[in-house]
């Protein structure tokens, strides 16, 4: 399975079946590759190694993710900020007439949107 996962874009060319109009597998030439293979003790080693490595990427991506997550949040709150409360964190601040909204700086006007 590792074999095929590593070399998966030339097999795939390989295998792929000749002036179809859908892509598939040409089962001939599935069944018609060969490949390198090591003792049991070396595959052994191989997907241990695999496993350990491939583990390590899966972890770093997902740590990836959940920063891209907490980017996208501090992203929404940046702007949610700058857009209810101004750019000047020292501005004096008026109630603006709408629960939901809170206070805004004094010189802006809360007009409906109509």
């Amino acid at each position: 399975m590792r074999w095929v996962q590593g070399l998966n874009d030339v097999l795939l060319d390989a295998w792929a079946k000749q002036g179809a109009t859908v892509e598939s597998i040409e089962h001939a030439y599935l069944g018609g590759t060969v490949l390198p293979l090591p003792c049991l003790n070396e595959q052994g080693a191989i997907v241990a190694f695999l496993d350990r490595e491939t583990a390590k990427i899966d972890a770093l991506v997902e740590e990836q993710r959940r920063l891209v997550a907490l980017l996208k949040e501090k992203r929404q709150a940046v702007i949610s900020h700058a857009v209810t409360r101004g750019l000047n964190p020292d501005a004096p601040m008026k109630p603006s007439g709408i629960d939901w909204l809170g206070d805004v700086p004094a010189p802006w006007r809360v007009p409906p949107l109509k």
